[in-house]
């Protein structure tokens, strides 16, 4: 991606917000009150798909809101739970992407929606299975490798109880951190969720997960 005043500006807010901070996700919509008002929040979280284009209005109002807030981006599309690794093609743009606006922190869902050469609109749930795990860990590693750095990963919403489930999915969690070297996203939401589909405890849940890869907490 190729360079534009507004990169030269990026390194004016800290990069990485206070550890006891709070941000909110950044809707278009929000653009110009954002830049007006200059609303007291520590950061600001966007999907990096909305931004995966050469140049346009978004960038540059991005680019201006990240001179006075640090951001987090929070993708929705590299399907980690695919069979298929994610693509160098998607990589390489959120690779462009961090490079131009140096986030804190870039997470990624522990789901799939991608398989073959379909794109489904949603964040589907995987069997918490041991092939799972292998396939989710190798797919984590090879992004992490790209971007050269971490990422979190957010657990996800389940709809059902798969018949084939072989781990906890705390366990799976915990794993996968250990394997990768990745950090967690708690979505409280998302727990809730599939507490009650699934009828599990979920005081019980986060007593399982291992609680210092928690780098992130999702409200909503």
């Amino acid at each position: 991606m190729a360079g534009t005043p507004v990169d030269a500006a990026l390194a004016v807010a800290s990069d990485r917000p206070s550890s006891a901070s709070a941000g909110i996700g950044l809707k278009a919509q929000y653009y110009n009150e954002v830049l007006e008002s200059f609303p007291a929040v520590d950061w600001f979280e966007v999907h990096p798909e909305n931004y995966m284009v050469e140049g346009g209005p978004p960038l540059r109002h991005l680019g201006a809101i990240r001179r006075d807030y640090p951001l987090s981006l929070h993708g929705v599309g590299m399907s980690l739970g695919s069979c298929e690794p994610p693509t160098s093609s998607h990589l390489d743009r959120l690779a462009a992407l961090v490079d131009r606006f140096q986030p804190f922190v870039v997470s990624e869902h522990l789901s799939w929606s991608r398989t073959n050469d379909a794109f489904l609109a949603d964040l589907l749930p995987l069997p918490m299975t041991r092939e799972a795990l292998a396939t989710v860990s190798t797919n984590v590693a090879r992004a992490q490798d790209h971007l050269g750095r971490a990422l979190l990963i957010e657990n996800p919403s389940a709809y059902l109880q798969f018949r084939d489930q072989e781990i906890p999915e705390p366990e799976f969690l915990s794993e996968l951190v250990q394997r990768t070297g990745c950090g967690l996203l708690l979505d409280v939401n998302n727990l809730f969720v599939s507490a009650r589909n699934q009828d599990f405890d979920p005081v019980a849940w986060l007593d399982a997960i291992d609680l210092q890869a928690v780098e992130e907490i999702h409200l909503a």
